[in-house]
């Protein structure tokens, strides 16, 4: 099933190559990517996508977790962190800063961690994209290189979405993209913590398959997401 999916898609790349004008290029586009990463970068852009091809037709996955492309018949993916798919073509598209954030309602029933030590004093909110049964850690980087800090933990989530929403909900600490939160920091729902004490930065890629032909639509969509993200990344600095 996999090999026959496989060479479907050739056969598509191949067709696509036809089509030229953008009332031509036509067909389904299948991409996955992390939910918050589809809320606050694609969608709000999506628009102008749409109305320049009008007749594609995109299916936005948001799994929040590692997905088999050829398995699961997908295009695309957006990808934050370091990669170890060799089989996969990867373009990257911008670095991932993650703040370490509180709500103001969690400082006031808490108060604020000054120092790493006092975090041990503090709840921290698991990101666990595979819900494992791992100690939760608080990353940070000394000297260029990346440490863990074993914090007390009573949630974990494998969702982005979710994830910010328990920071905004008042339920511990987060280390969140700066992307995508700089609405939340200006308005005052979420408070930065530790600035000297955050995570490396990530990267995000766009990962597709390895295949002598791509289709004319998805080279396109390719391009031009690769464009926003360095807009959005640009103007949100």
């Amino acid at each position: 099933m996999i090999k026959s999916r496989a060479i479907l898609m050739e056969l598509d790349a191949v067709e696509s190559q036809f089509q030229q004008q953008g009332d031509e290029i036509s067909g389904v586009i299948k991409v996955d990517m992390p939910s918050r990463f589809a809320s606050t970068v694609v969608l709000p852009h999506l628009r102008d996508w749409l109305d320049s091809y009008p007749n594609v037709q995109i299916k936005i996955s948001s799994a929040d977790y590692t997905i088999d492309l050829v398995k699961e018949g997908i295009d695309c993916v957006v990808r934050v962190g370091d990669l170890n798919d060799s089989a996969l073509i990867a373009r990257p598209l911008a670095m991932y800063q993650p703040f370490n954030c509180v709500s103001p309602e969690y400082l006031e029933k808490f108060g604020e961690p000054k120092t790493l030590a006092s975090l041990q004093d503090h709840l921290l909110i698991d990101y666990s994209p595979k819900m494992g049964n791992s100690q939760a850690t608080f990353e940070y980087v000394e000297k260029g290189k990346t440490q863990q800090l074993p914090m007390p933990s009573v949630l974990a989530f494998n969702g982005t979405d979710a994830y910010l929403s328990a920071c905004l909900s008042g339920l511990g600490v987060a280390q969140i993209p700066a992307l995508g939160i700089r609405e939340h920091l200006e308005a005052g729902r979420l408070i930065r913590i530790l600035p000297k004490h955050e995570a490396a930065a990530m990267p995000v890629s766009l990962l597709y398959l390895s295949r002598r032909q791509v289709p004319r639509r998805l080279s396109l969509f390719m391009d031009w997401l690769e464009a926003l993200v360095k807009r959005v990344t640009s103007t949100s600095g």
